[in-house]
């Protein structure tokens, strides 16, 4: 009977050993397997569902996720957006950690996907980002068509040698991200210190934007002056004047539409005027007191003069 008993706890604890050891892990906020968080699900062919790698902790753009709780599935990450057009870093931990050999080559590769939708609990993965040999960590640009979305995921995968035709080895995916539509480019004033001017006279054109990162000027007829790169707000001498002139400032952001703002500048040729010199002779002068040639002859007469 005593060896019995011994056999028969001996035998347990071999049994709750196992389950232990081969009992699927909980890492992250998980992708469902049967509808319970297994860092292995039977997702794709010949996955095993026991894990050998445990994805710790996922970073992407400086957050940090490394929620383990079941309900973090359901809660979008607390700060911080994925924001379409924007290039971010995303890197992982794992138990892997400490297994590299002299030369940093991680013994894992990894696979880094990516899905959006419009629910916190969305579970498709069905972009890839790229592959990571021999290191954890990857740059993504975020594509301009998931703005449409109000959530996104990242999902990174253990994998062996080969990312194709070796099983999955762990695998975890981060919160939801929010997507933030990247702001428009939008030109908030351009204005000119005078829209009516003398010829050769001088004009200031000033403008400021908002959410622009690029501005291009544009005259018509062209002007030296106000011609290709501007920054994104400043003022600008326009020297001597001569013509109307149309001003034209084009801004733009790397996510939405061009935009423009056009001012013109009428510039008006002043009248000639003239005056009477000391020799009694008419002559041009830019604050004679005569606007035509005419009054000046008539009015520019030497006095007659008598003598005893």
């Amino acid at each position: 009977m005593k060896n019995f008993l011994k056999l028969f706890l001996f035998s347990g604890c071999i049994v709750l050993g196992a389950f232990f050891v081969f009992s699927p892990a909980q890492a992250l906020t998980i992708a469902d397997y049967q509808g319970i968080p297994s860092a292995c699900p039977n997702k794709y062919p010949n996955n095993t569902k026991d894990c050998t790698v445990f994805i710790n902790s996922i970073t992407v753009n400086g957050f940090i996720d490394n929620d383990t709780s079941y309900t973090a599935r359901t809660t979008p990450v607390p700060y911080g957006y994925l924001k379409p057009g924007q290039t971010i870093t995303i890197s992982w931990t794992d138990n892997t950690d400490g297994w590299n050999d002299p030369q940093g080559t991680s013994l894992n590769n990894y696979l880094v996907k990516y899905g959006c939708g419009n629910s916190l609990d969305l579970n498709n993965d069905d972009y890839t980002i790229g592959e990571s040999v021999g290191r954890k960590y990857i740059s993504w640009t975020v594509p301009t068509n998931v703005s449409g979305y109000q959530y996104c995921k990242i999902w990174v995968y253990a994998k062996g040698i080969n990312q194709n035709n070796q099983p999955t080895l762990g695998v975890s995916n981060t919160r939801a991200f929010s997507m933030q539509a990247p702001a428009a480019c939008q030109i908030n004033s351009f204005t000119a210190s005078a829209n009516n001017i003398l010829s050769g006279e001088n004009v200031t054109l000033s403008w400021s934007t908002s959410h622009c990162n690029a501005c291009t000027a544009v005259s018509n007829p062209n002007n030296s002056y106000w011609t290709g790169a501007k920054n994104t707000s400043g003022t600008n001498i326009i020297y001597n004047l001569t013509q109307d002139t149309g001003f034209t400032l084009i801004c733009t952001n790397d996510s939405s539409p061009a935009q423009s703002k056009n001012l013109i500048v009428s510039v008006t040729t002043p009248p000639t005027k003239y005056t009477c010199n000391s020799n009694y002779q008419c002559v041009q002068a830019s604050n004679g007191e005569y606007t035509s040639l005419a009054s000046c002859y008539n009015n520019c007469v030497a006095p007659t003069k008598y003598t005893c």
